[in-house]
């Protein structure tokens, strides 16, 4: 049987404008967009396609393409859930480095420098506590979570300035710098995780400034070890 797994350059316009179509919705993760996609680029190749609601399946193939085992894997810390599971699935260690925008603003406060922010910062993200995540997914082992997809954010949209603001707060008063926005930045977008708090029982217990708090704990001790 044969089936499409990639495209060619001519495809390019088309595609993306399957894409586009499905990523409007806001609702990419669930299972029958991801299906729609498939029936879509299936009749335009005429022939079977699957589509990867996450990109696990490529990672793991390419991990083990390039055997993995054994040995360690960097992966940033902001990085899609599915890199380092697909990491240890090919028998590879994972270590996290820095990458997140909280990351980046503690150790700069804890050098005393300038903490850099393109834009107003007015842009949000649904920070989620690690204990939070990890909680969310042993609860989506439940058998009522069979085949469903979840998602699984923290308790409010928070700005970038609103966690400078808290990372001044809690390591050093240092200044903020304001640069120019970069076109194409991420300006958040409202994801709903009213599905897990119905069916898994699930919902986020940290919020922002305790996540921050803990994390600088955290980070504190670590770079003393």
């Amino acid at each position: 049987m044969k089936f499409t797994i990639g495209f060619e350059e001519e495809d390019v316009t088309t595609l993306h404008s399957y894409w586009d179509e499905i990523i409007r919705t806001q609702q990419w993760s669930e299972g029958k967009f991801t299906k729609l996609f498939e029936e879509r680029w299936s009749r335009h190749n005429r022939l079977a396609s699957v589509a990867f609601s996450s990109w696990s399946g490529g990672a793991l193939a390419a991990l083990e393409y390039f055997d993995v085992k054994g040995h360690t894997v960097l992966c940033p810390s902001n990085t899609f859930m599915a890199t380092p599971l697909s990491v240890i699935k090919a028998g590879g260690n994972v270590e996290f480095v820095g990458g997140t925008v909280m990351a980046a603003f503690v150790q700069r406060a804890l050098r005393g420098e300038a903490l850099i922010i393109n834009g107003s910062g007015r842009n949000t993200r649904n920070y989620i506590y690690v204990e939070d995540l990890a909680e969310g997914n042993v609860a989506a082992l439940q058998g009522v979570a069979a085949n469903e997809i979840y998602n699984l954010e923290g308790k409010r949209p928070v700005t970038i300035l609103e966690v400078a603001e808290a990372v001044r707060k809690l390591v050093k008063d240092v200044p903020i710098e304001h640069r120019e926005a970069r076109e194409g930045d991420f300006t958040g977008r409202t994801v709903s995780a009213q599905k897990a708090a119905r069916e898994l029982k699930w919902e986020p217990r940290v919020d922002i400034e305790e996540g921050i708090e803990r994390y600088v704990a955290w980070y504190r001790a670590e770079t003393v070890k």
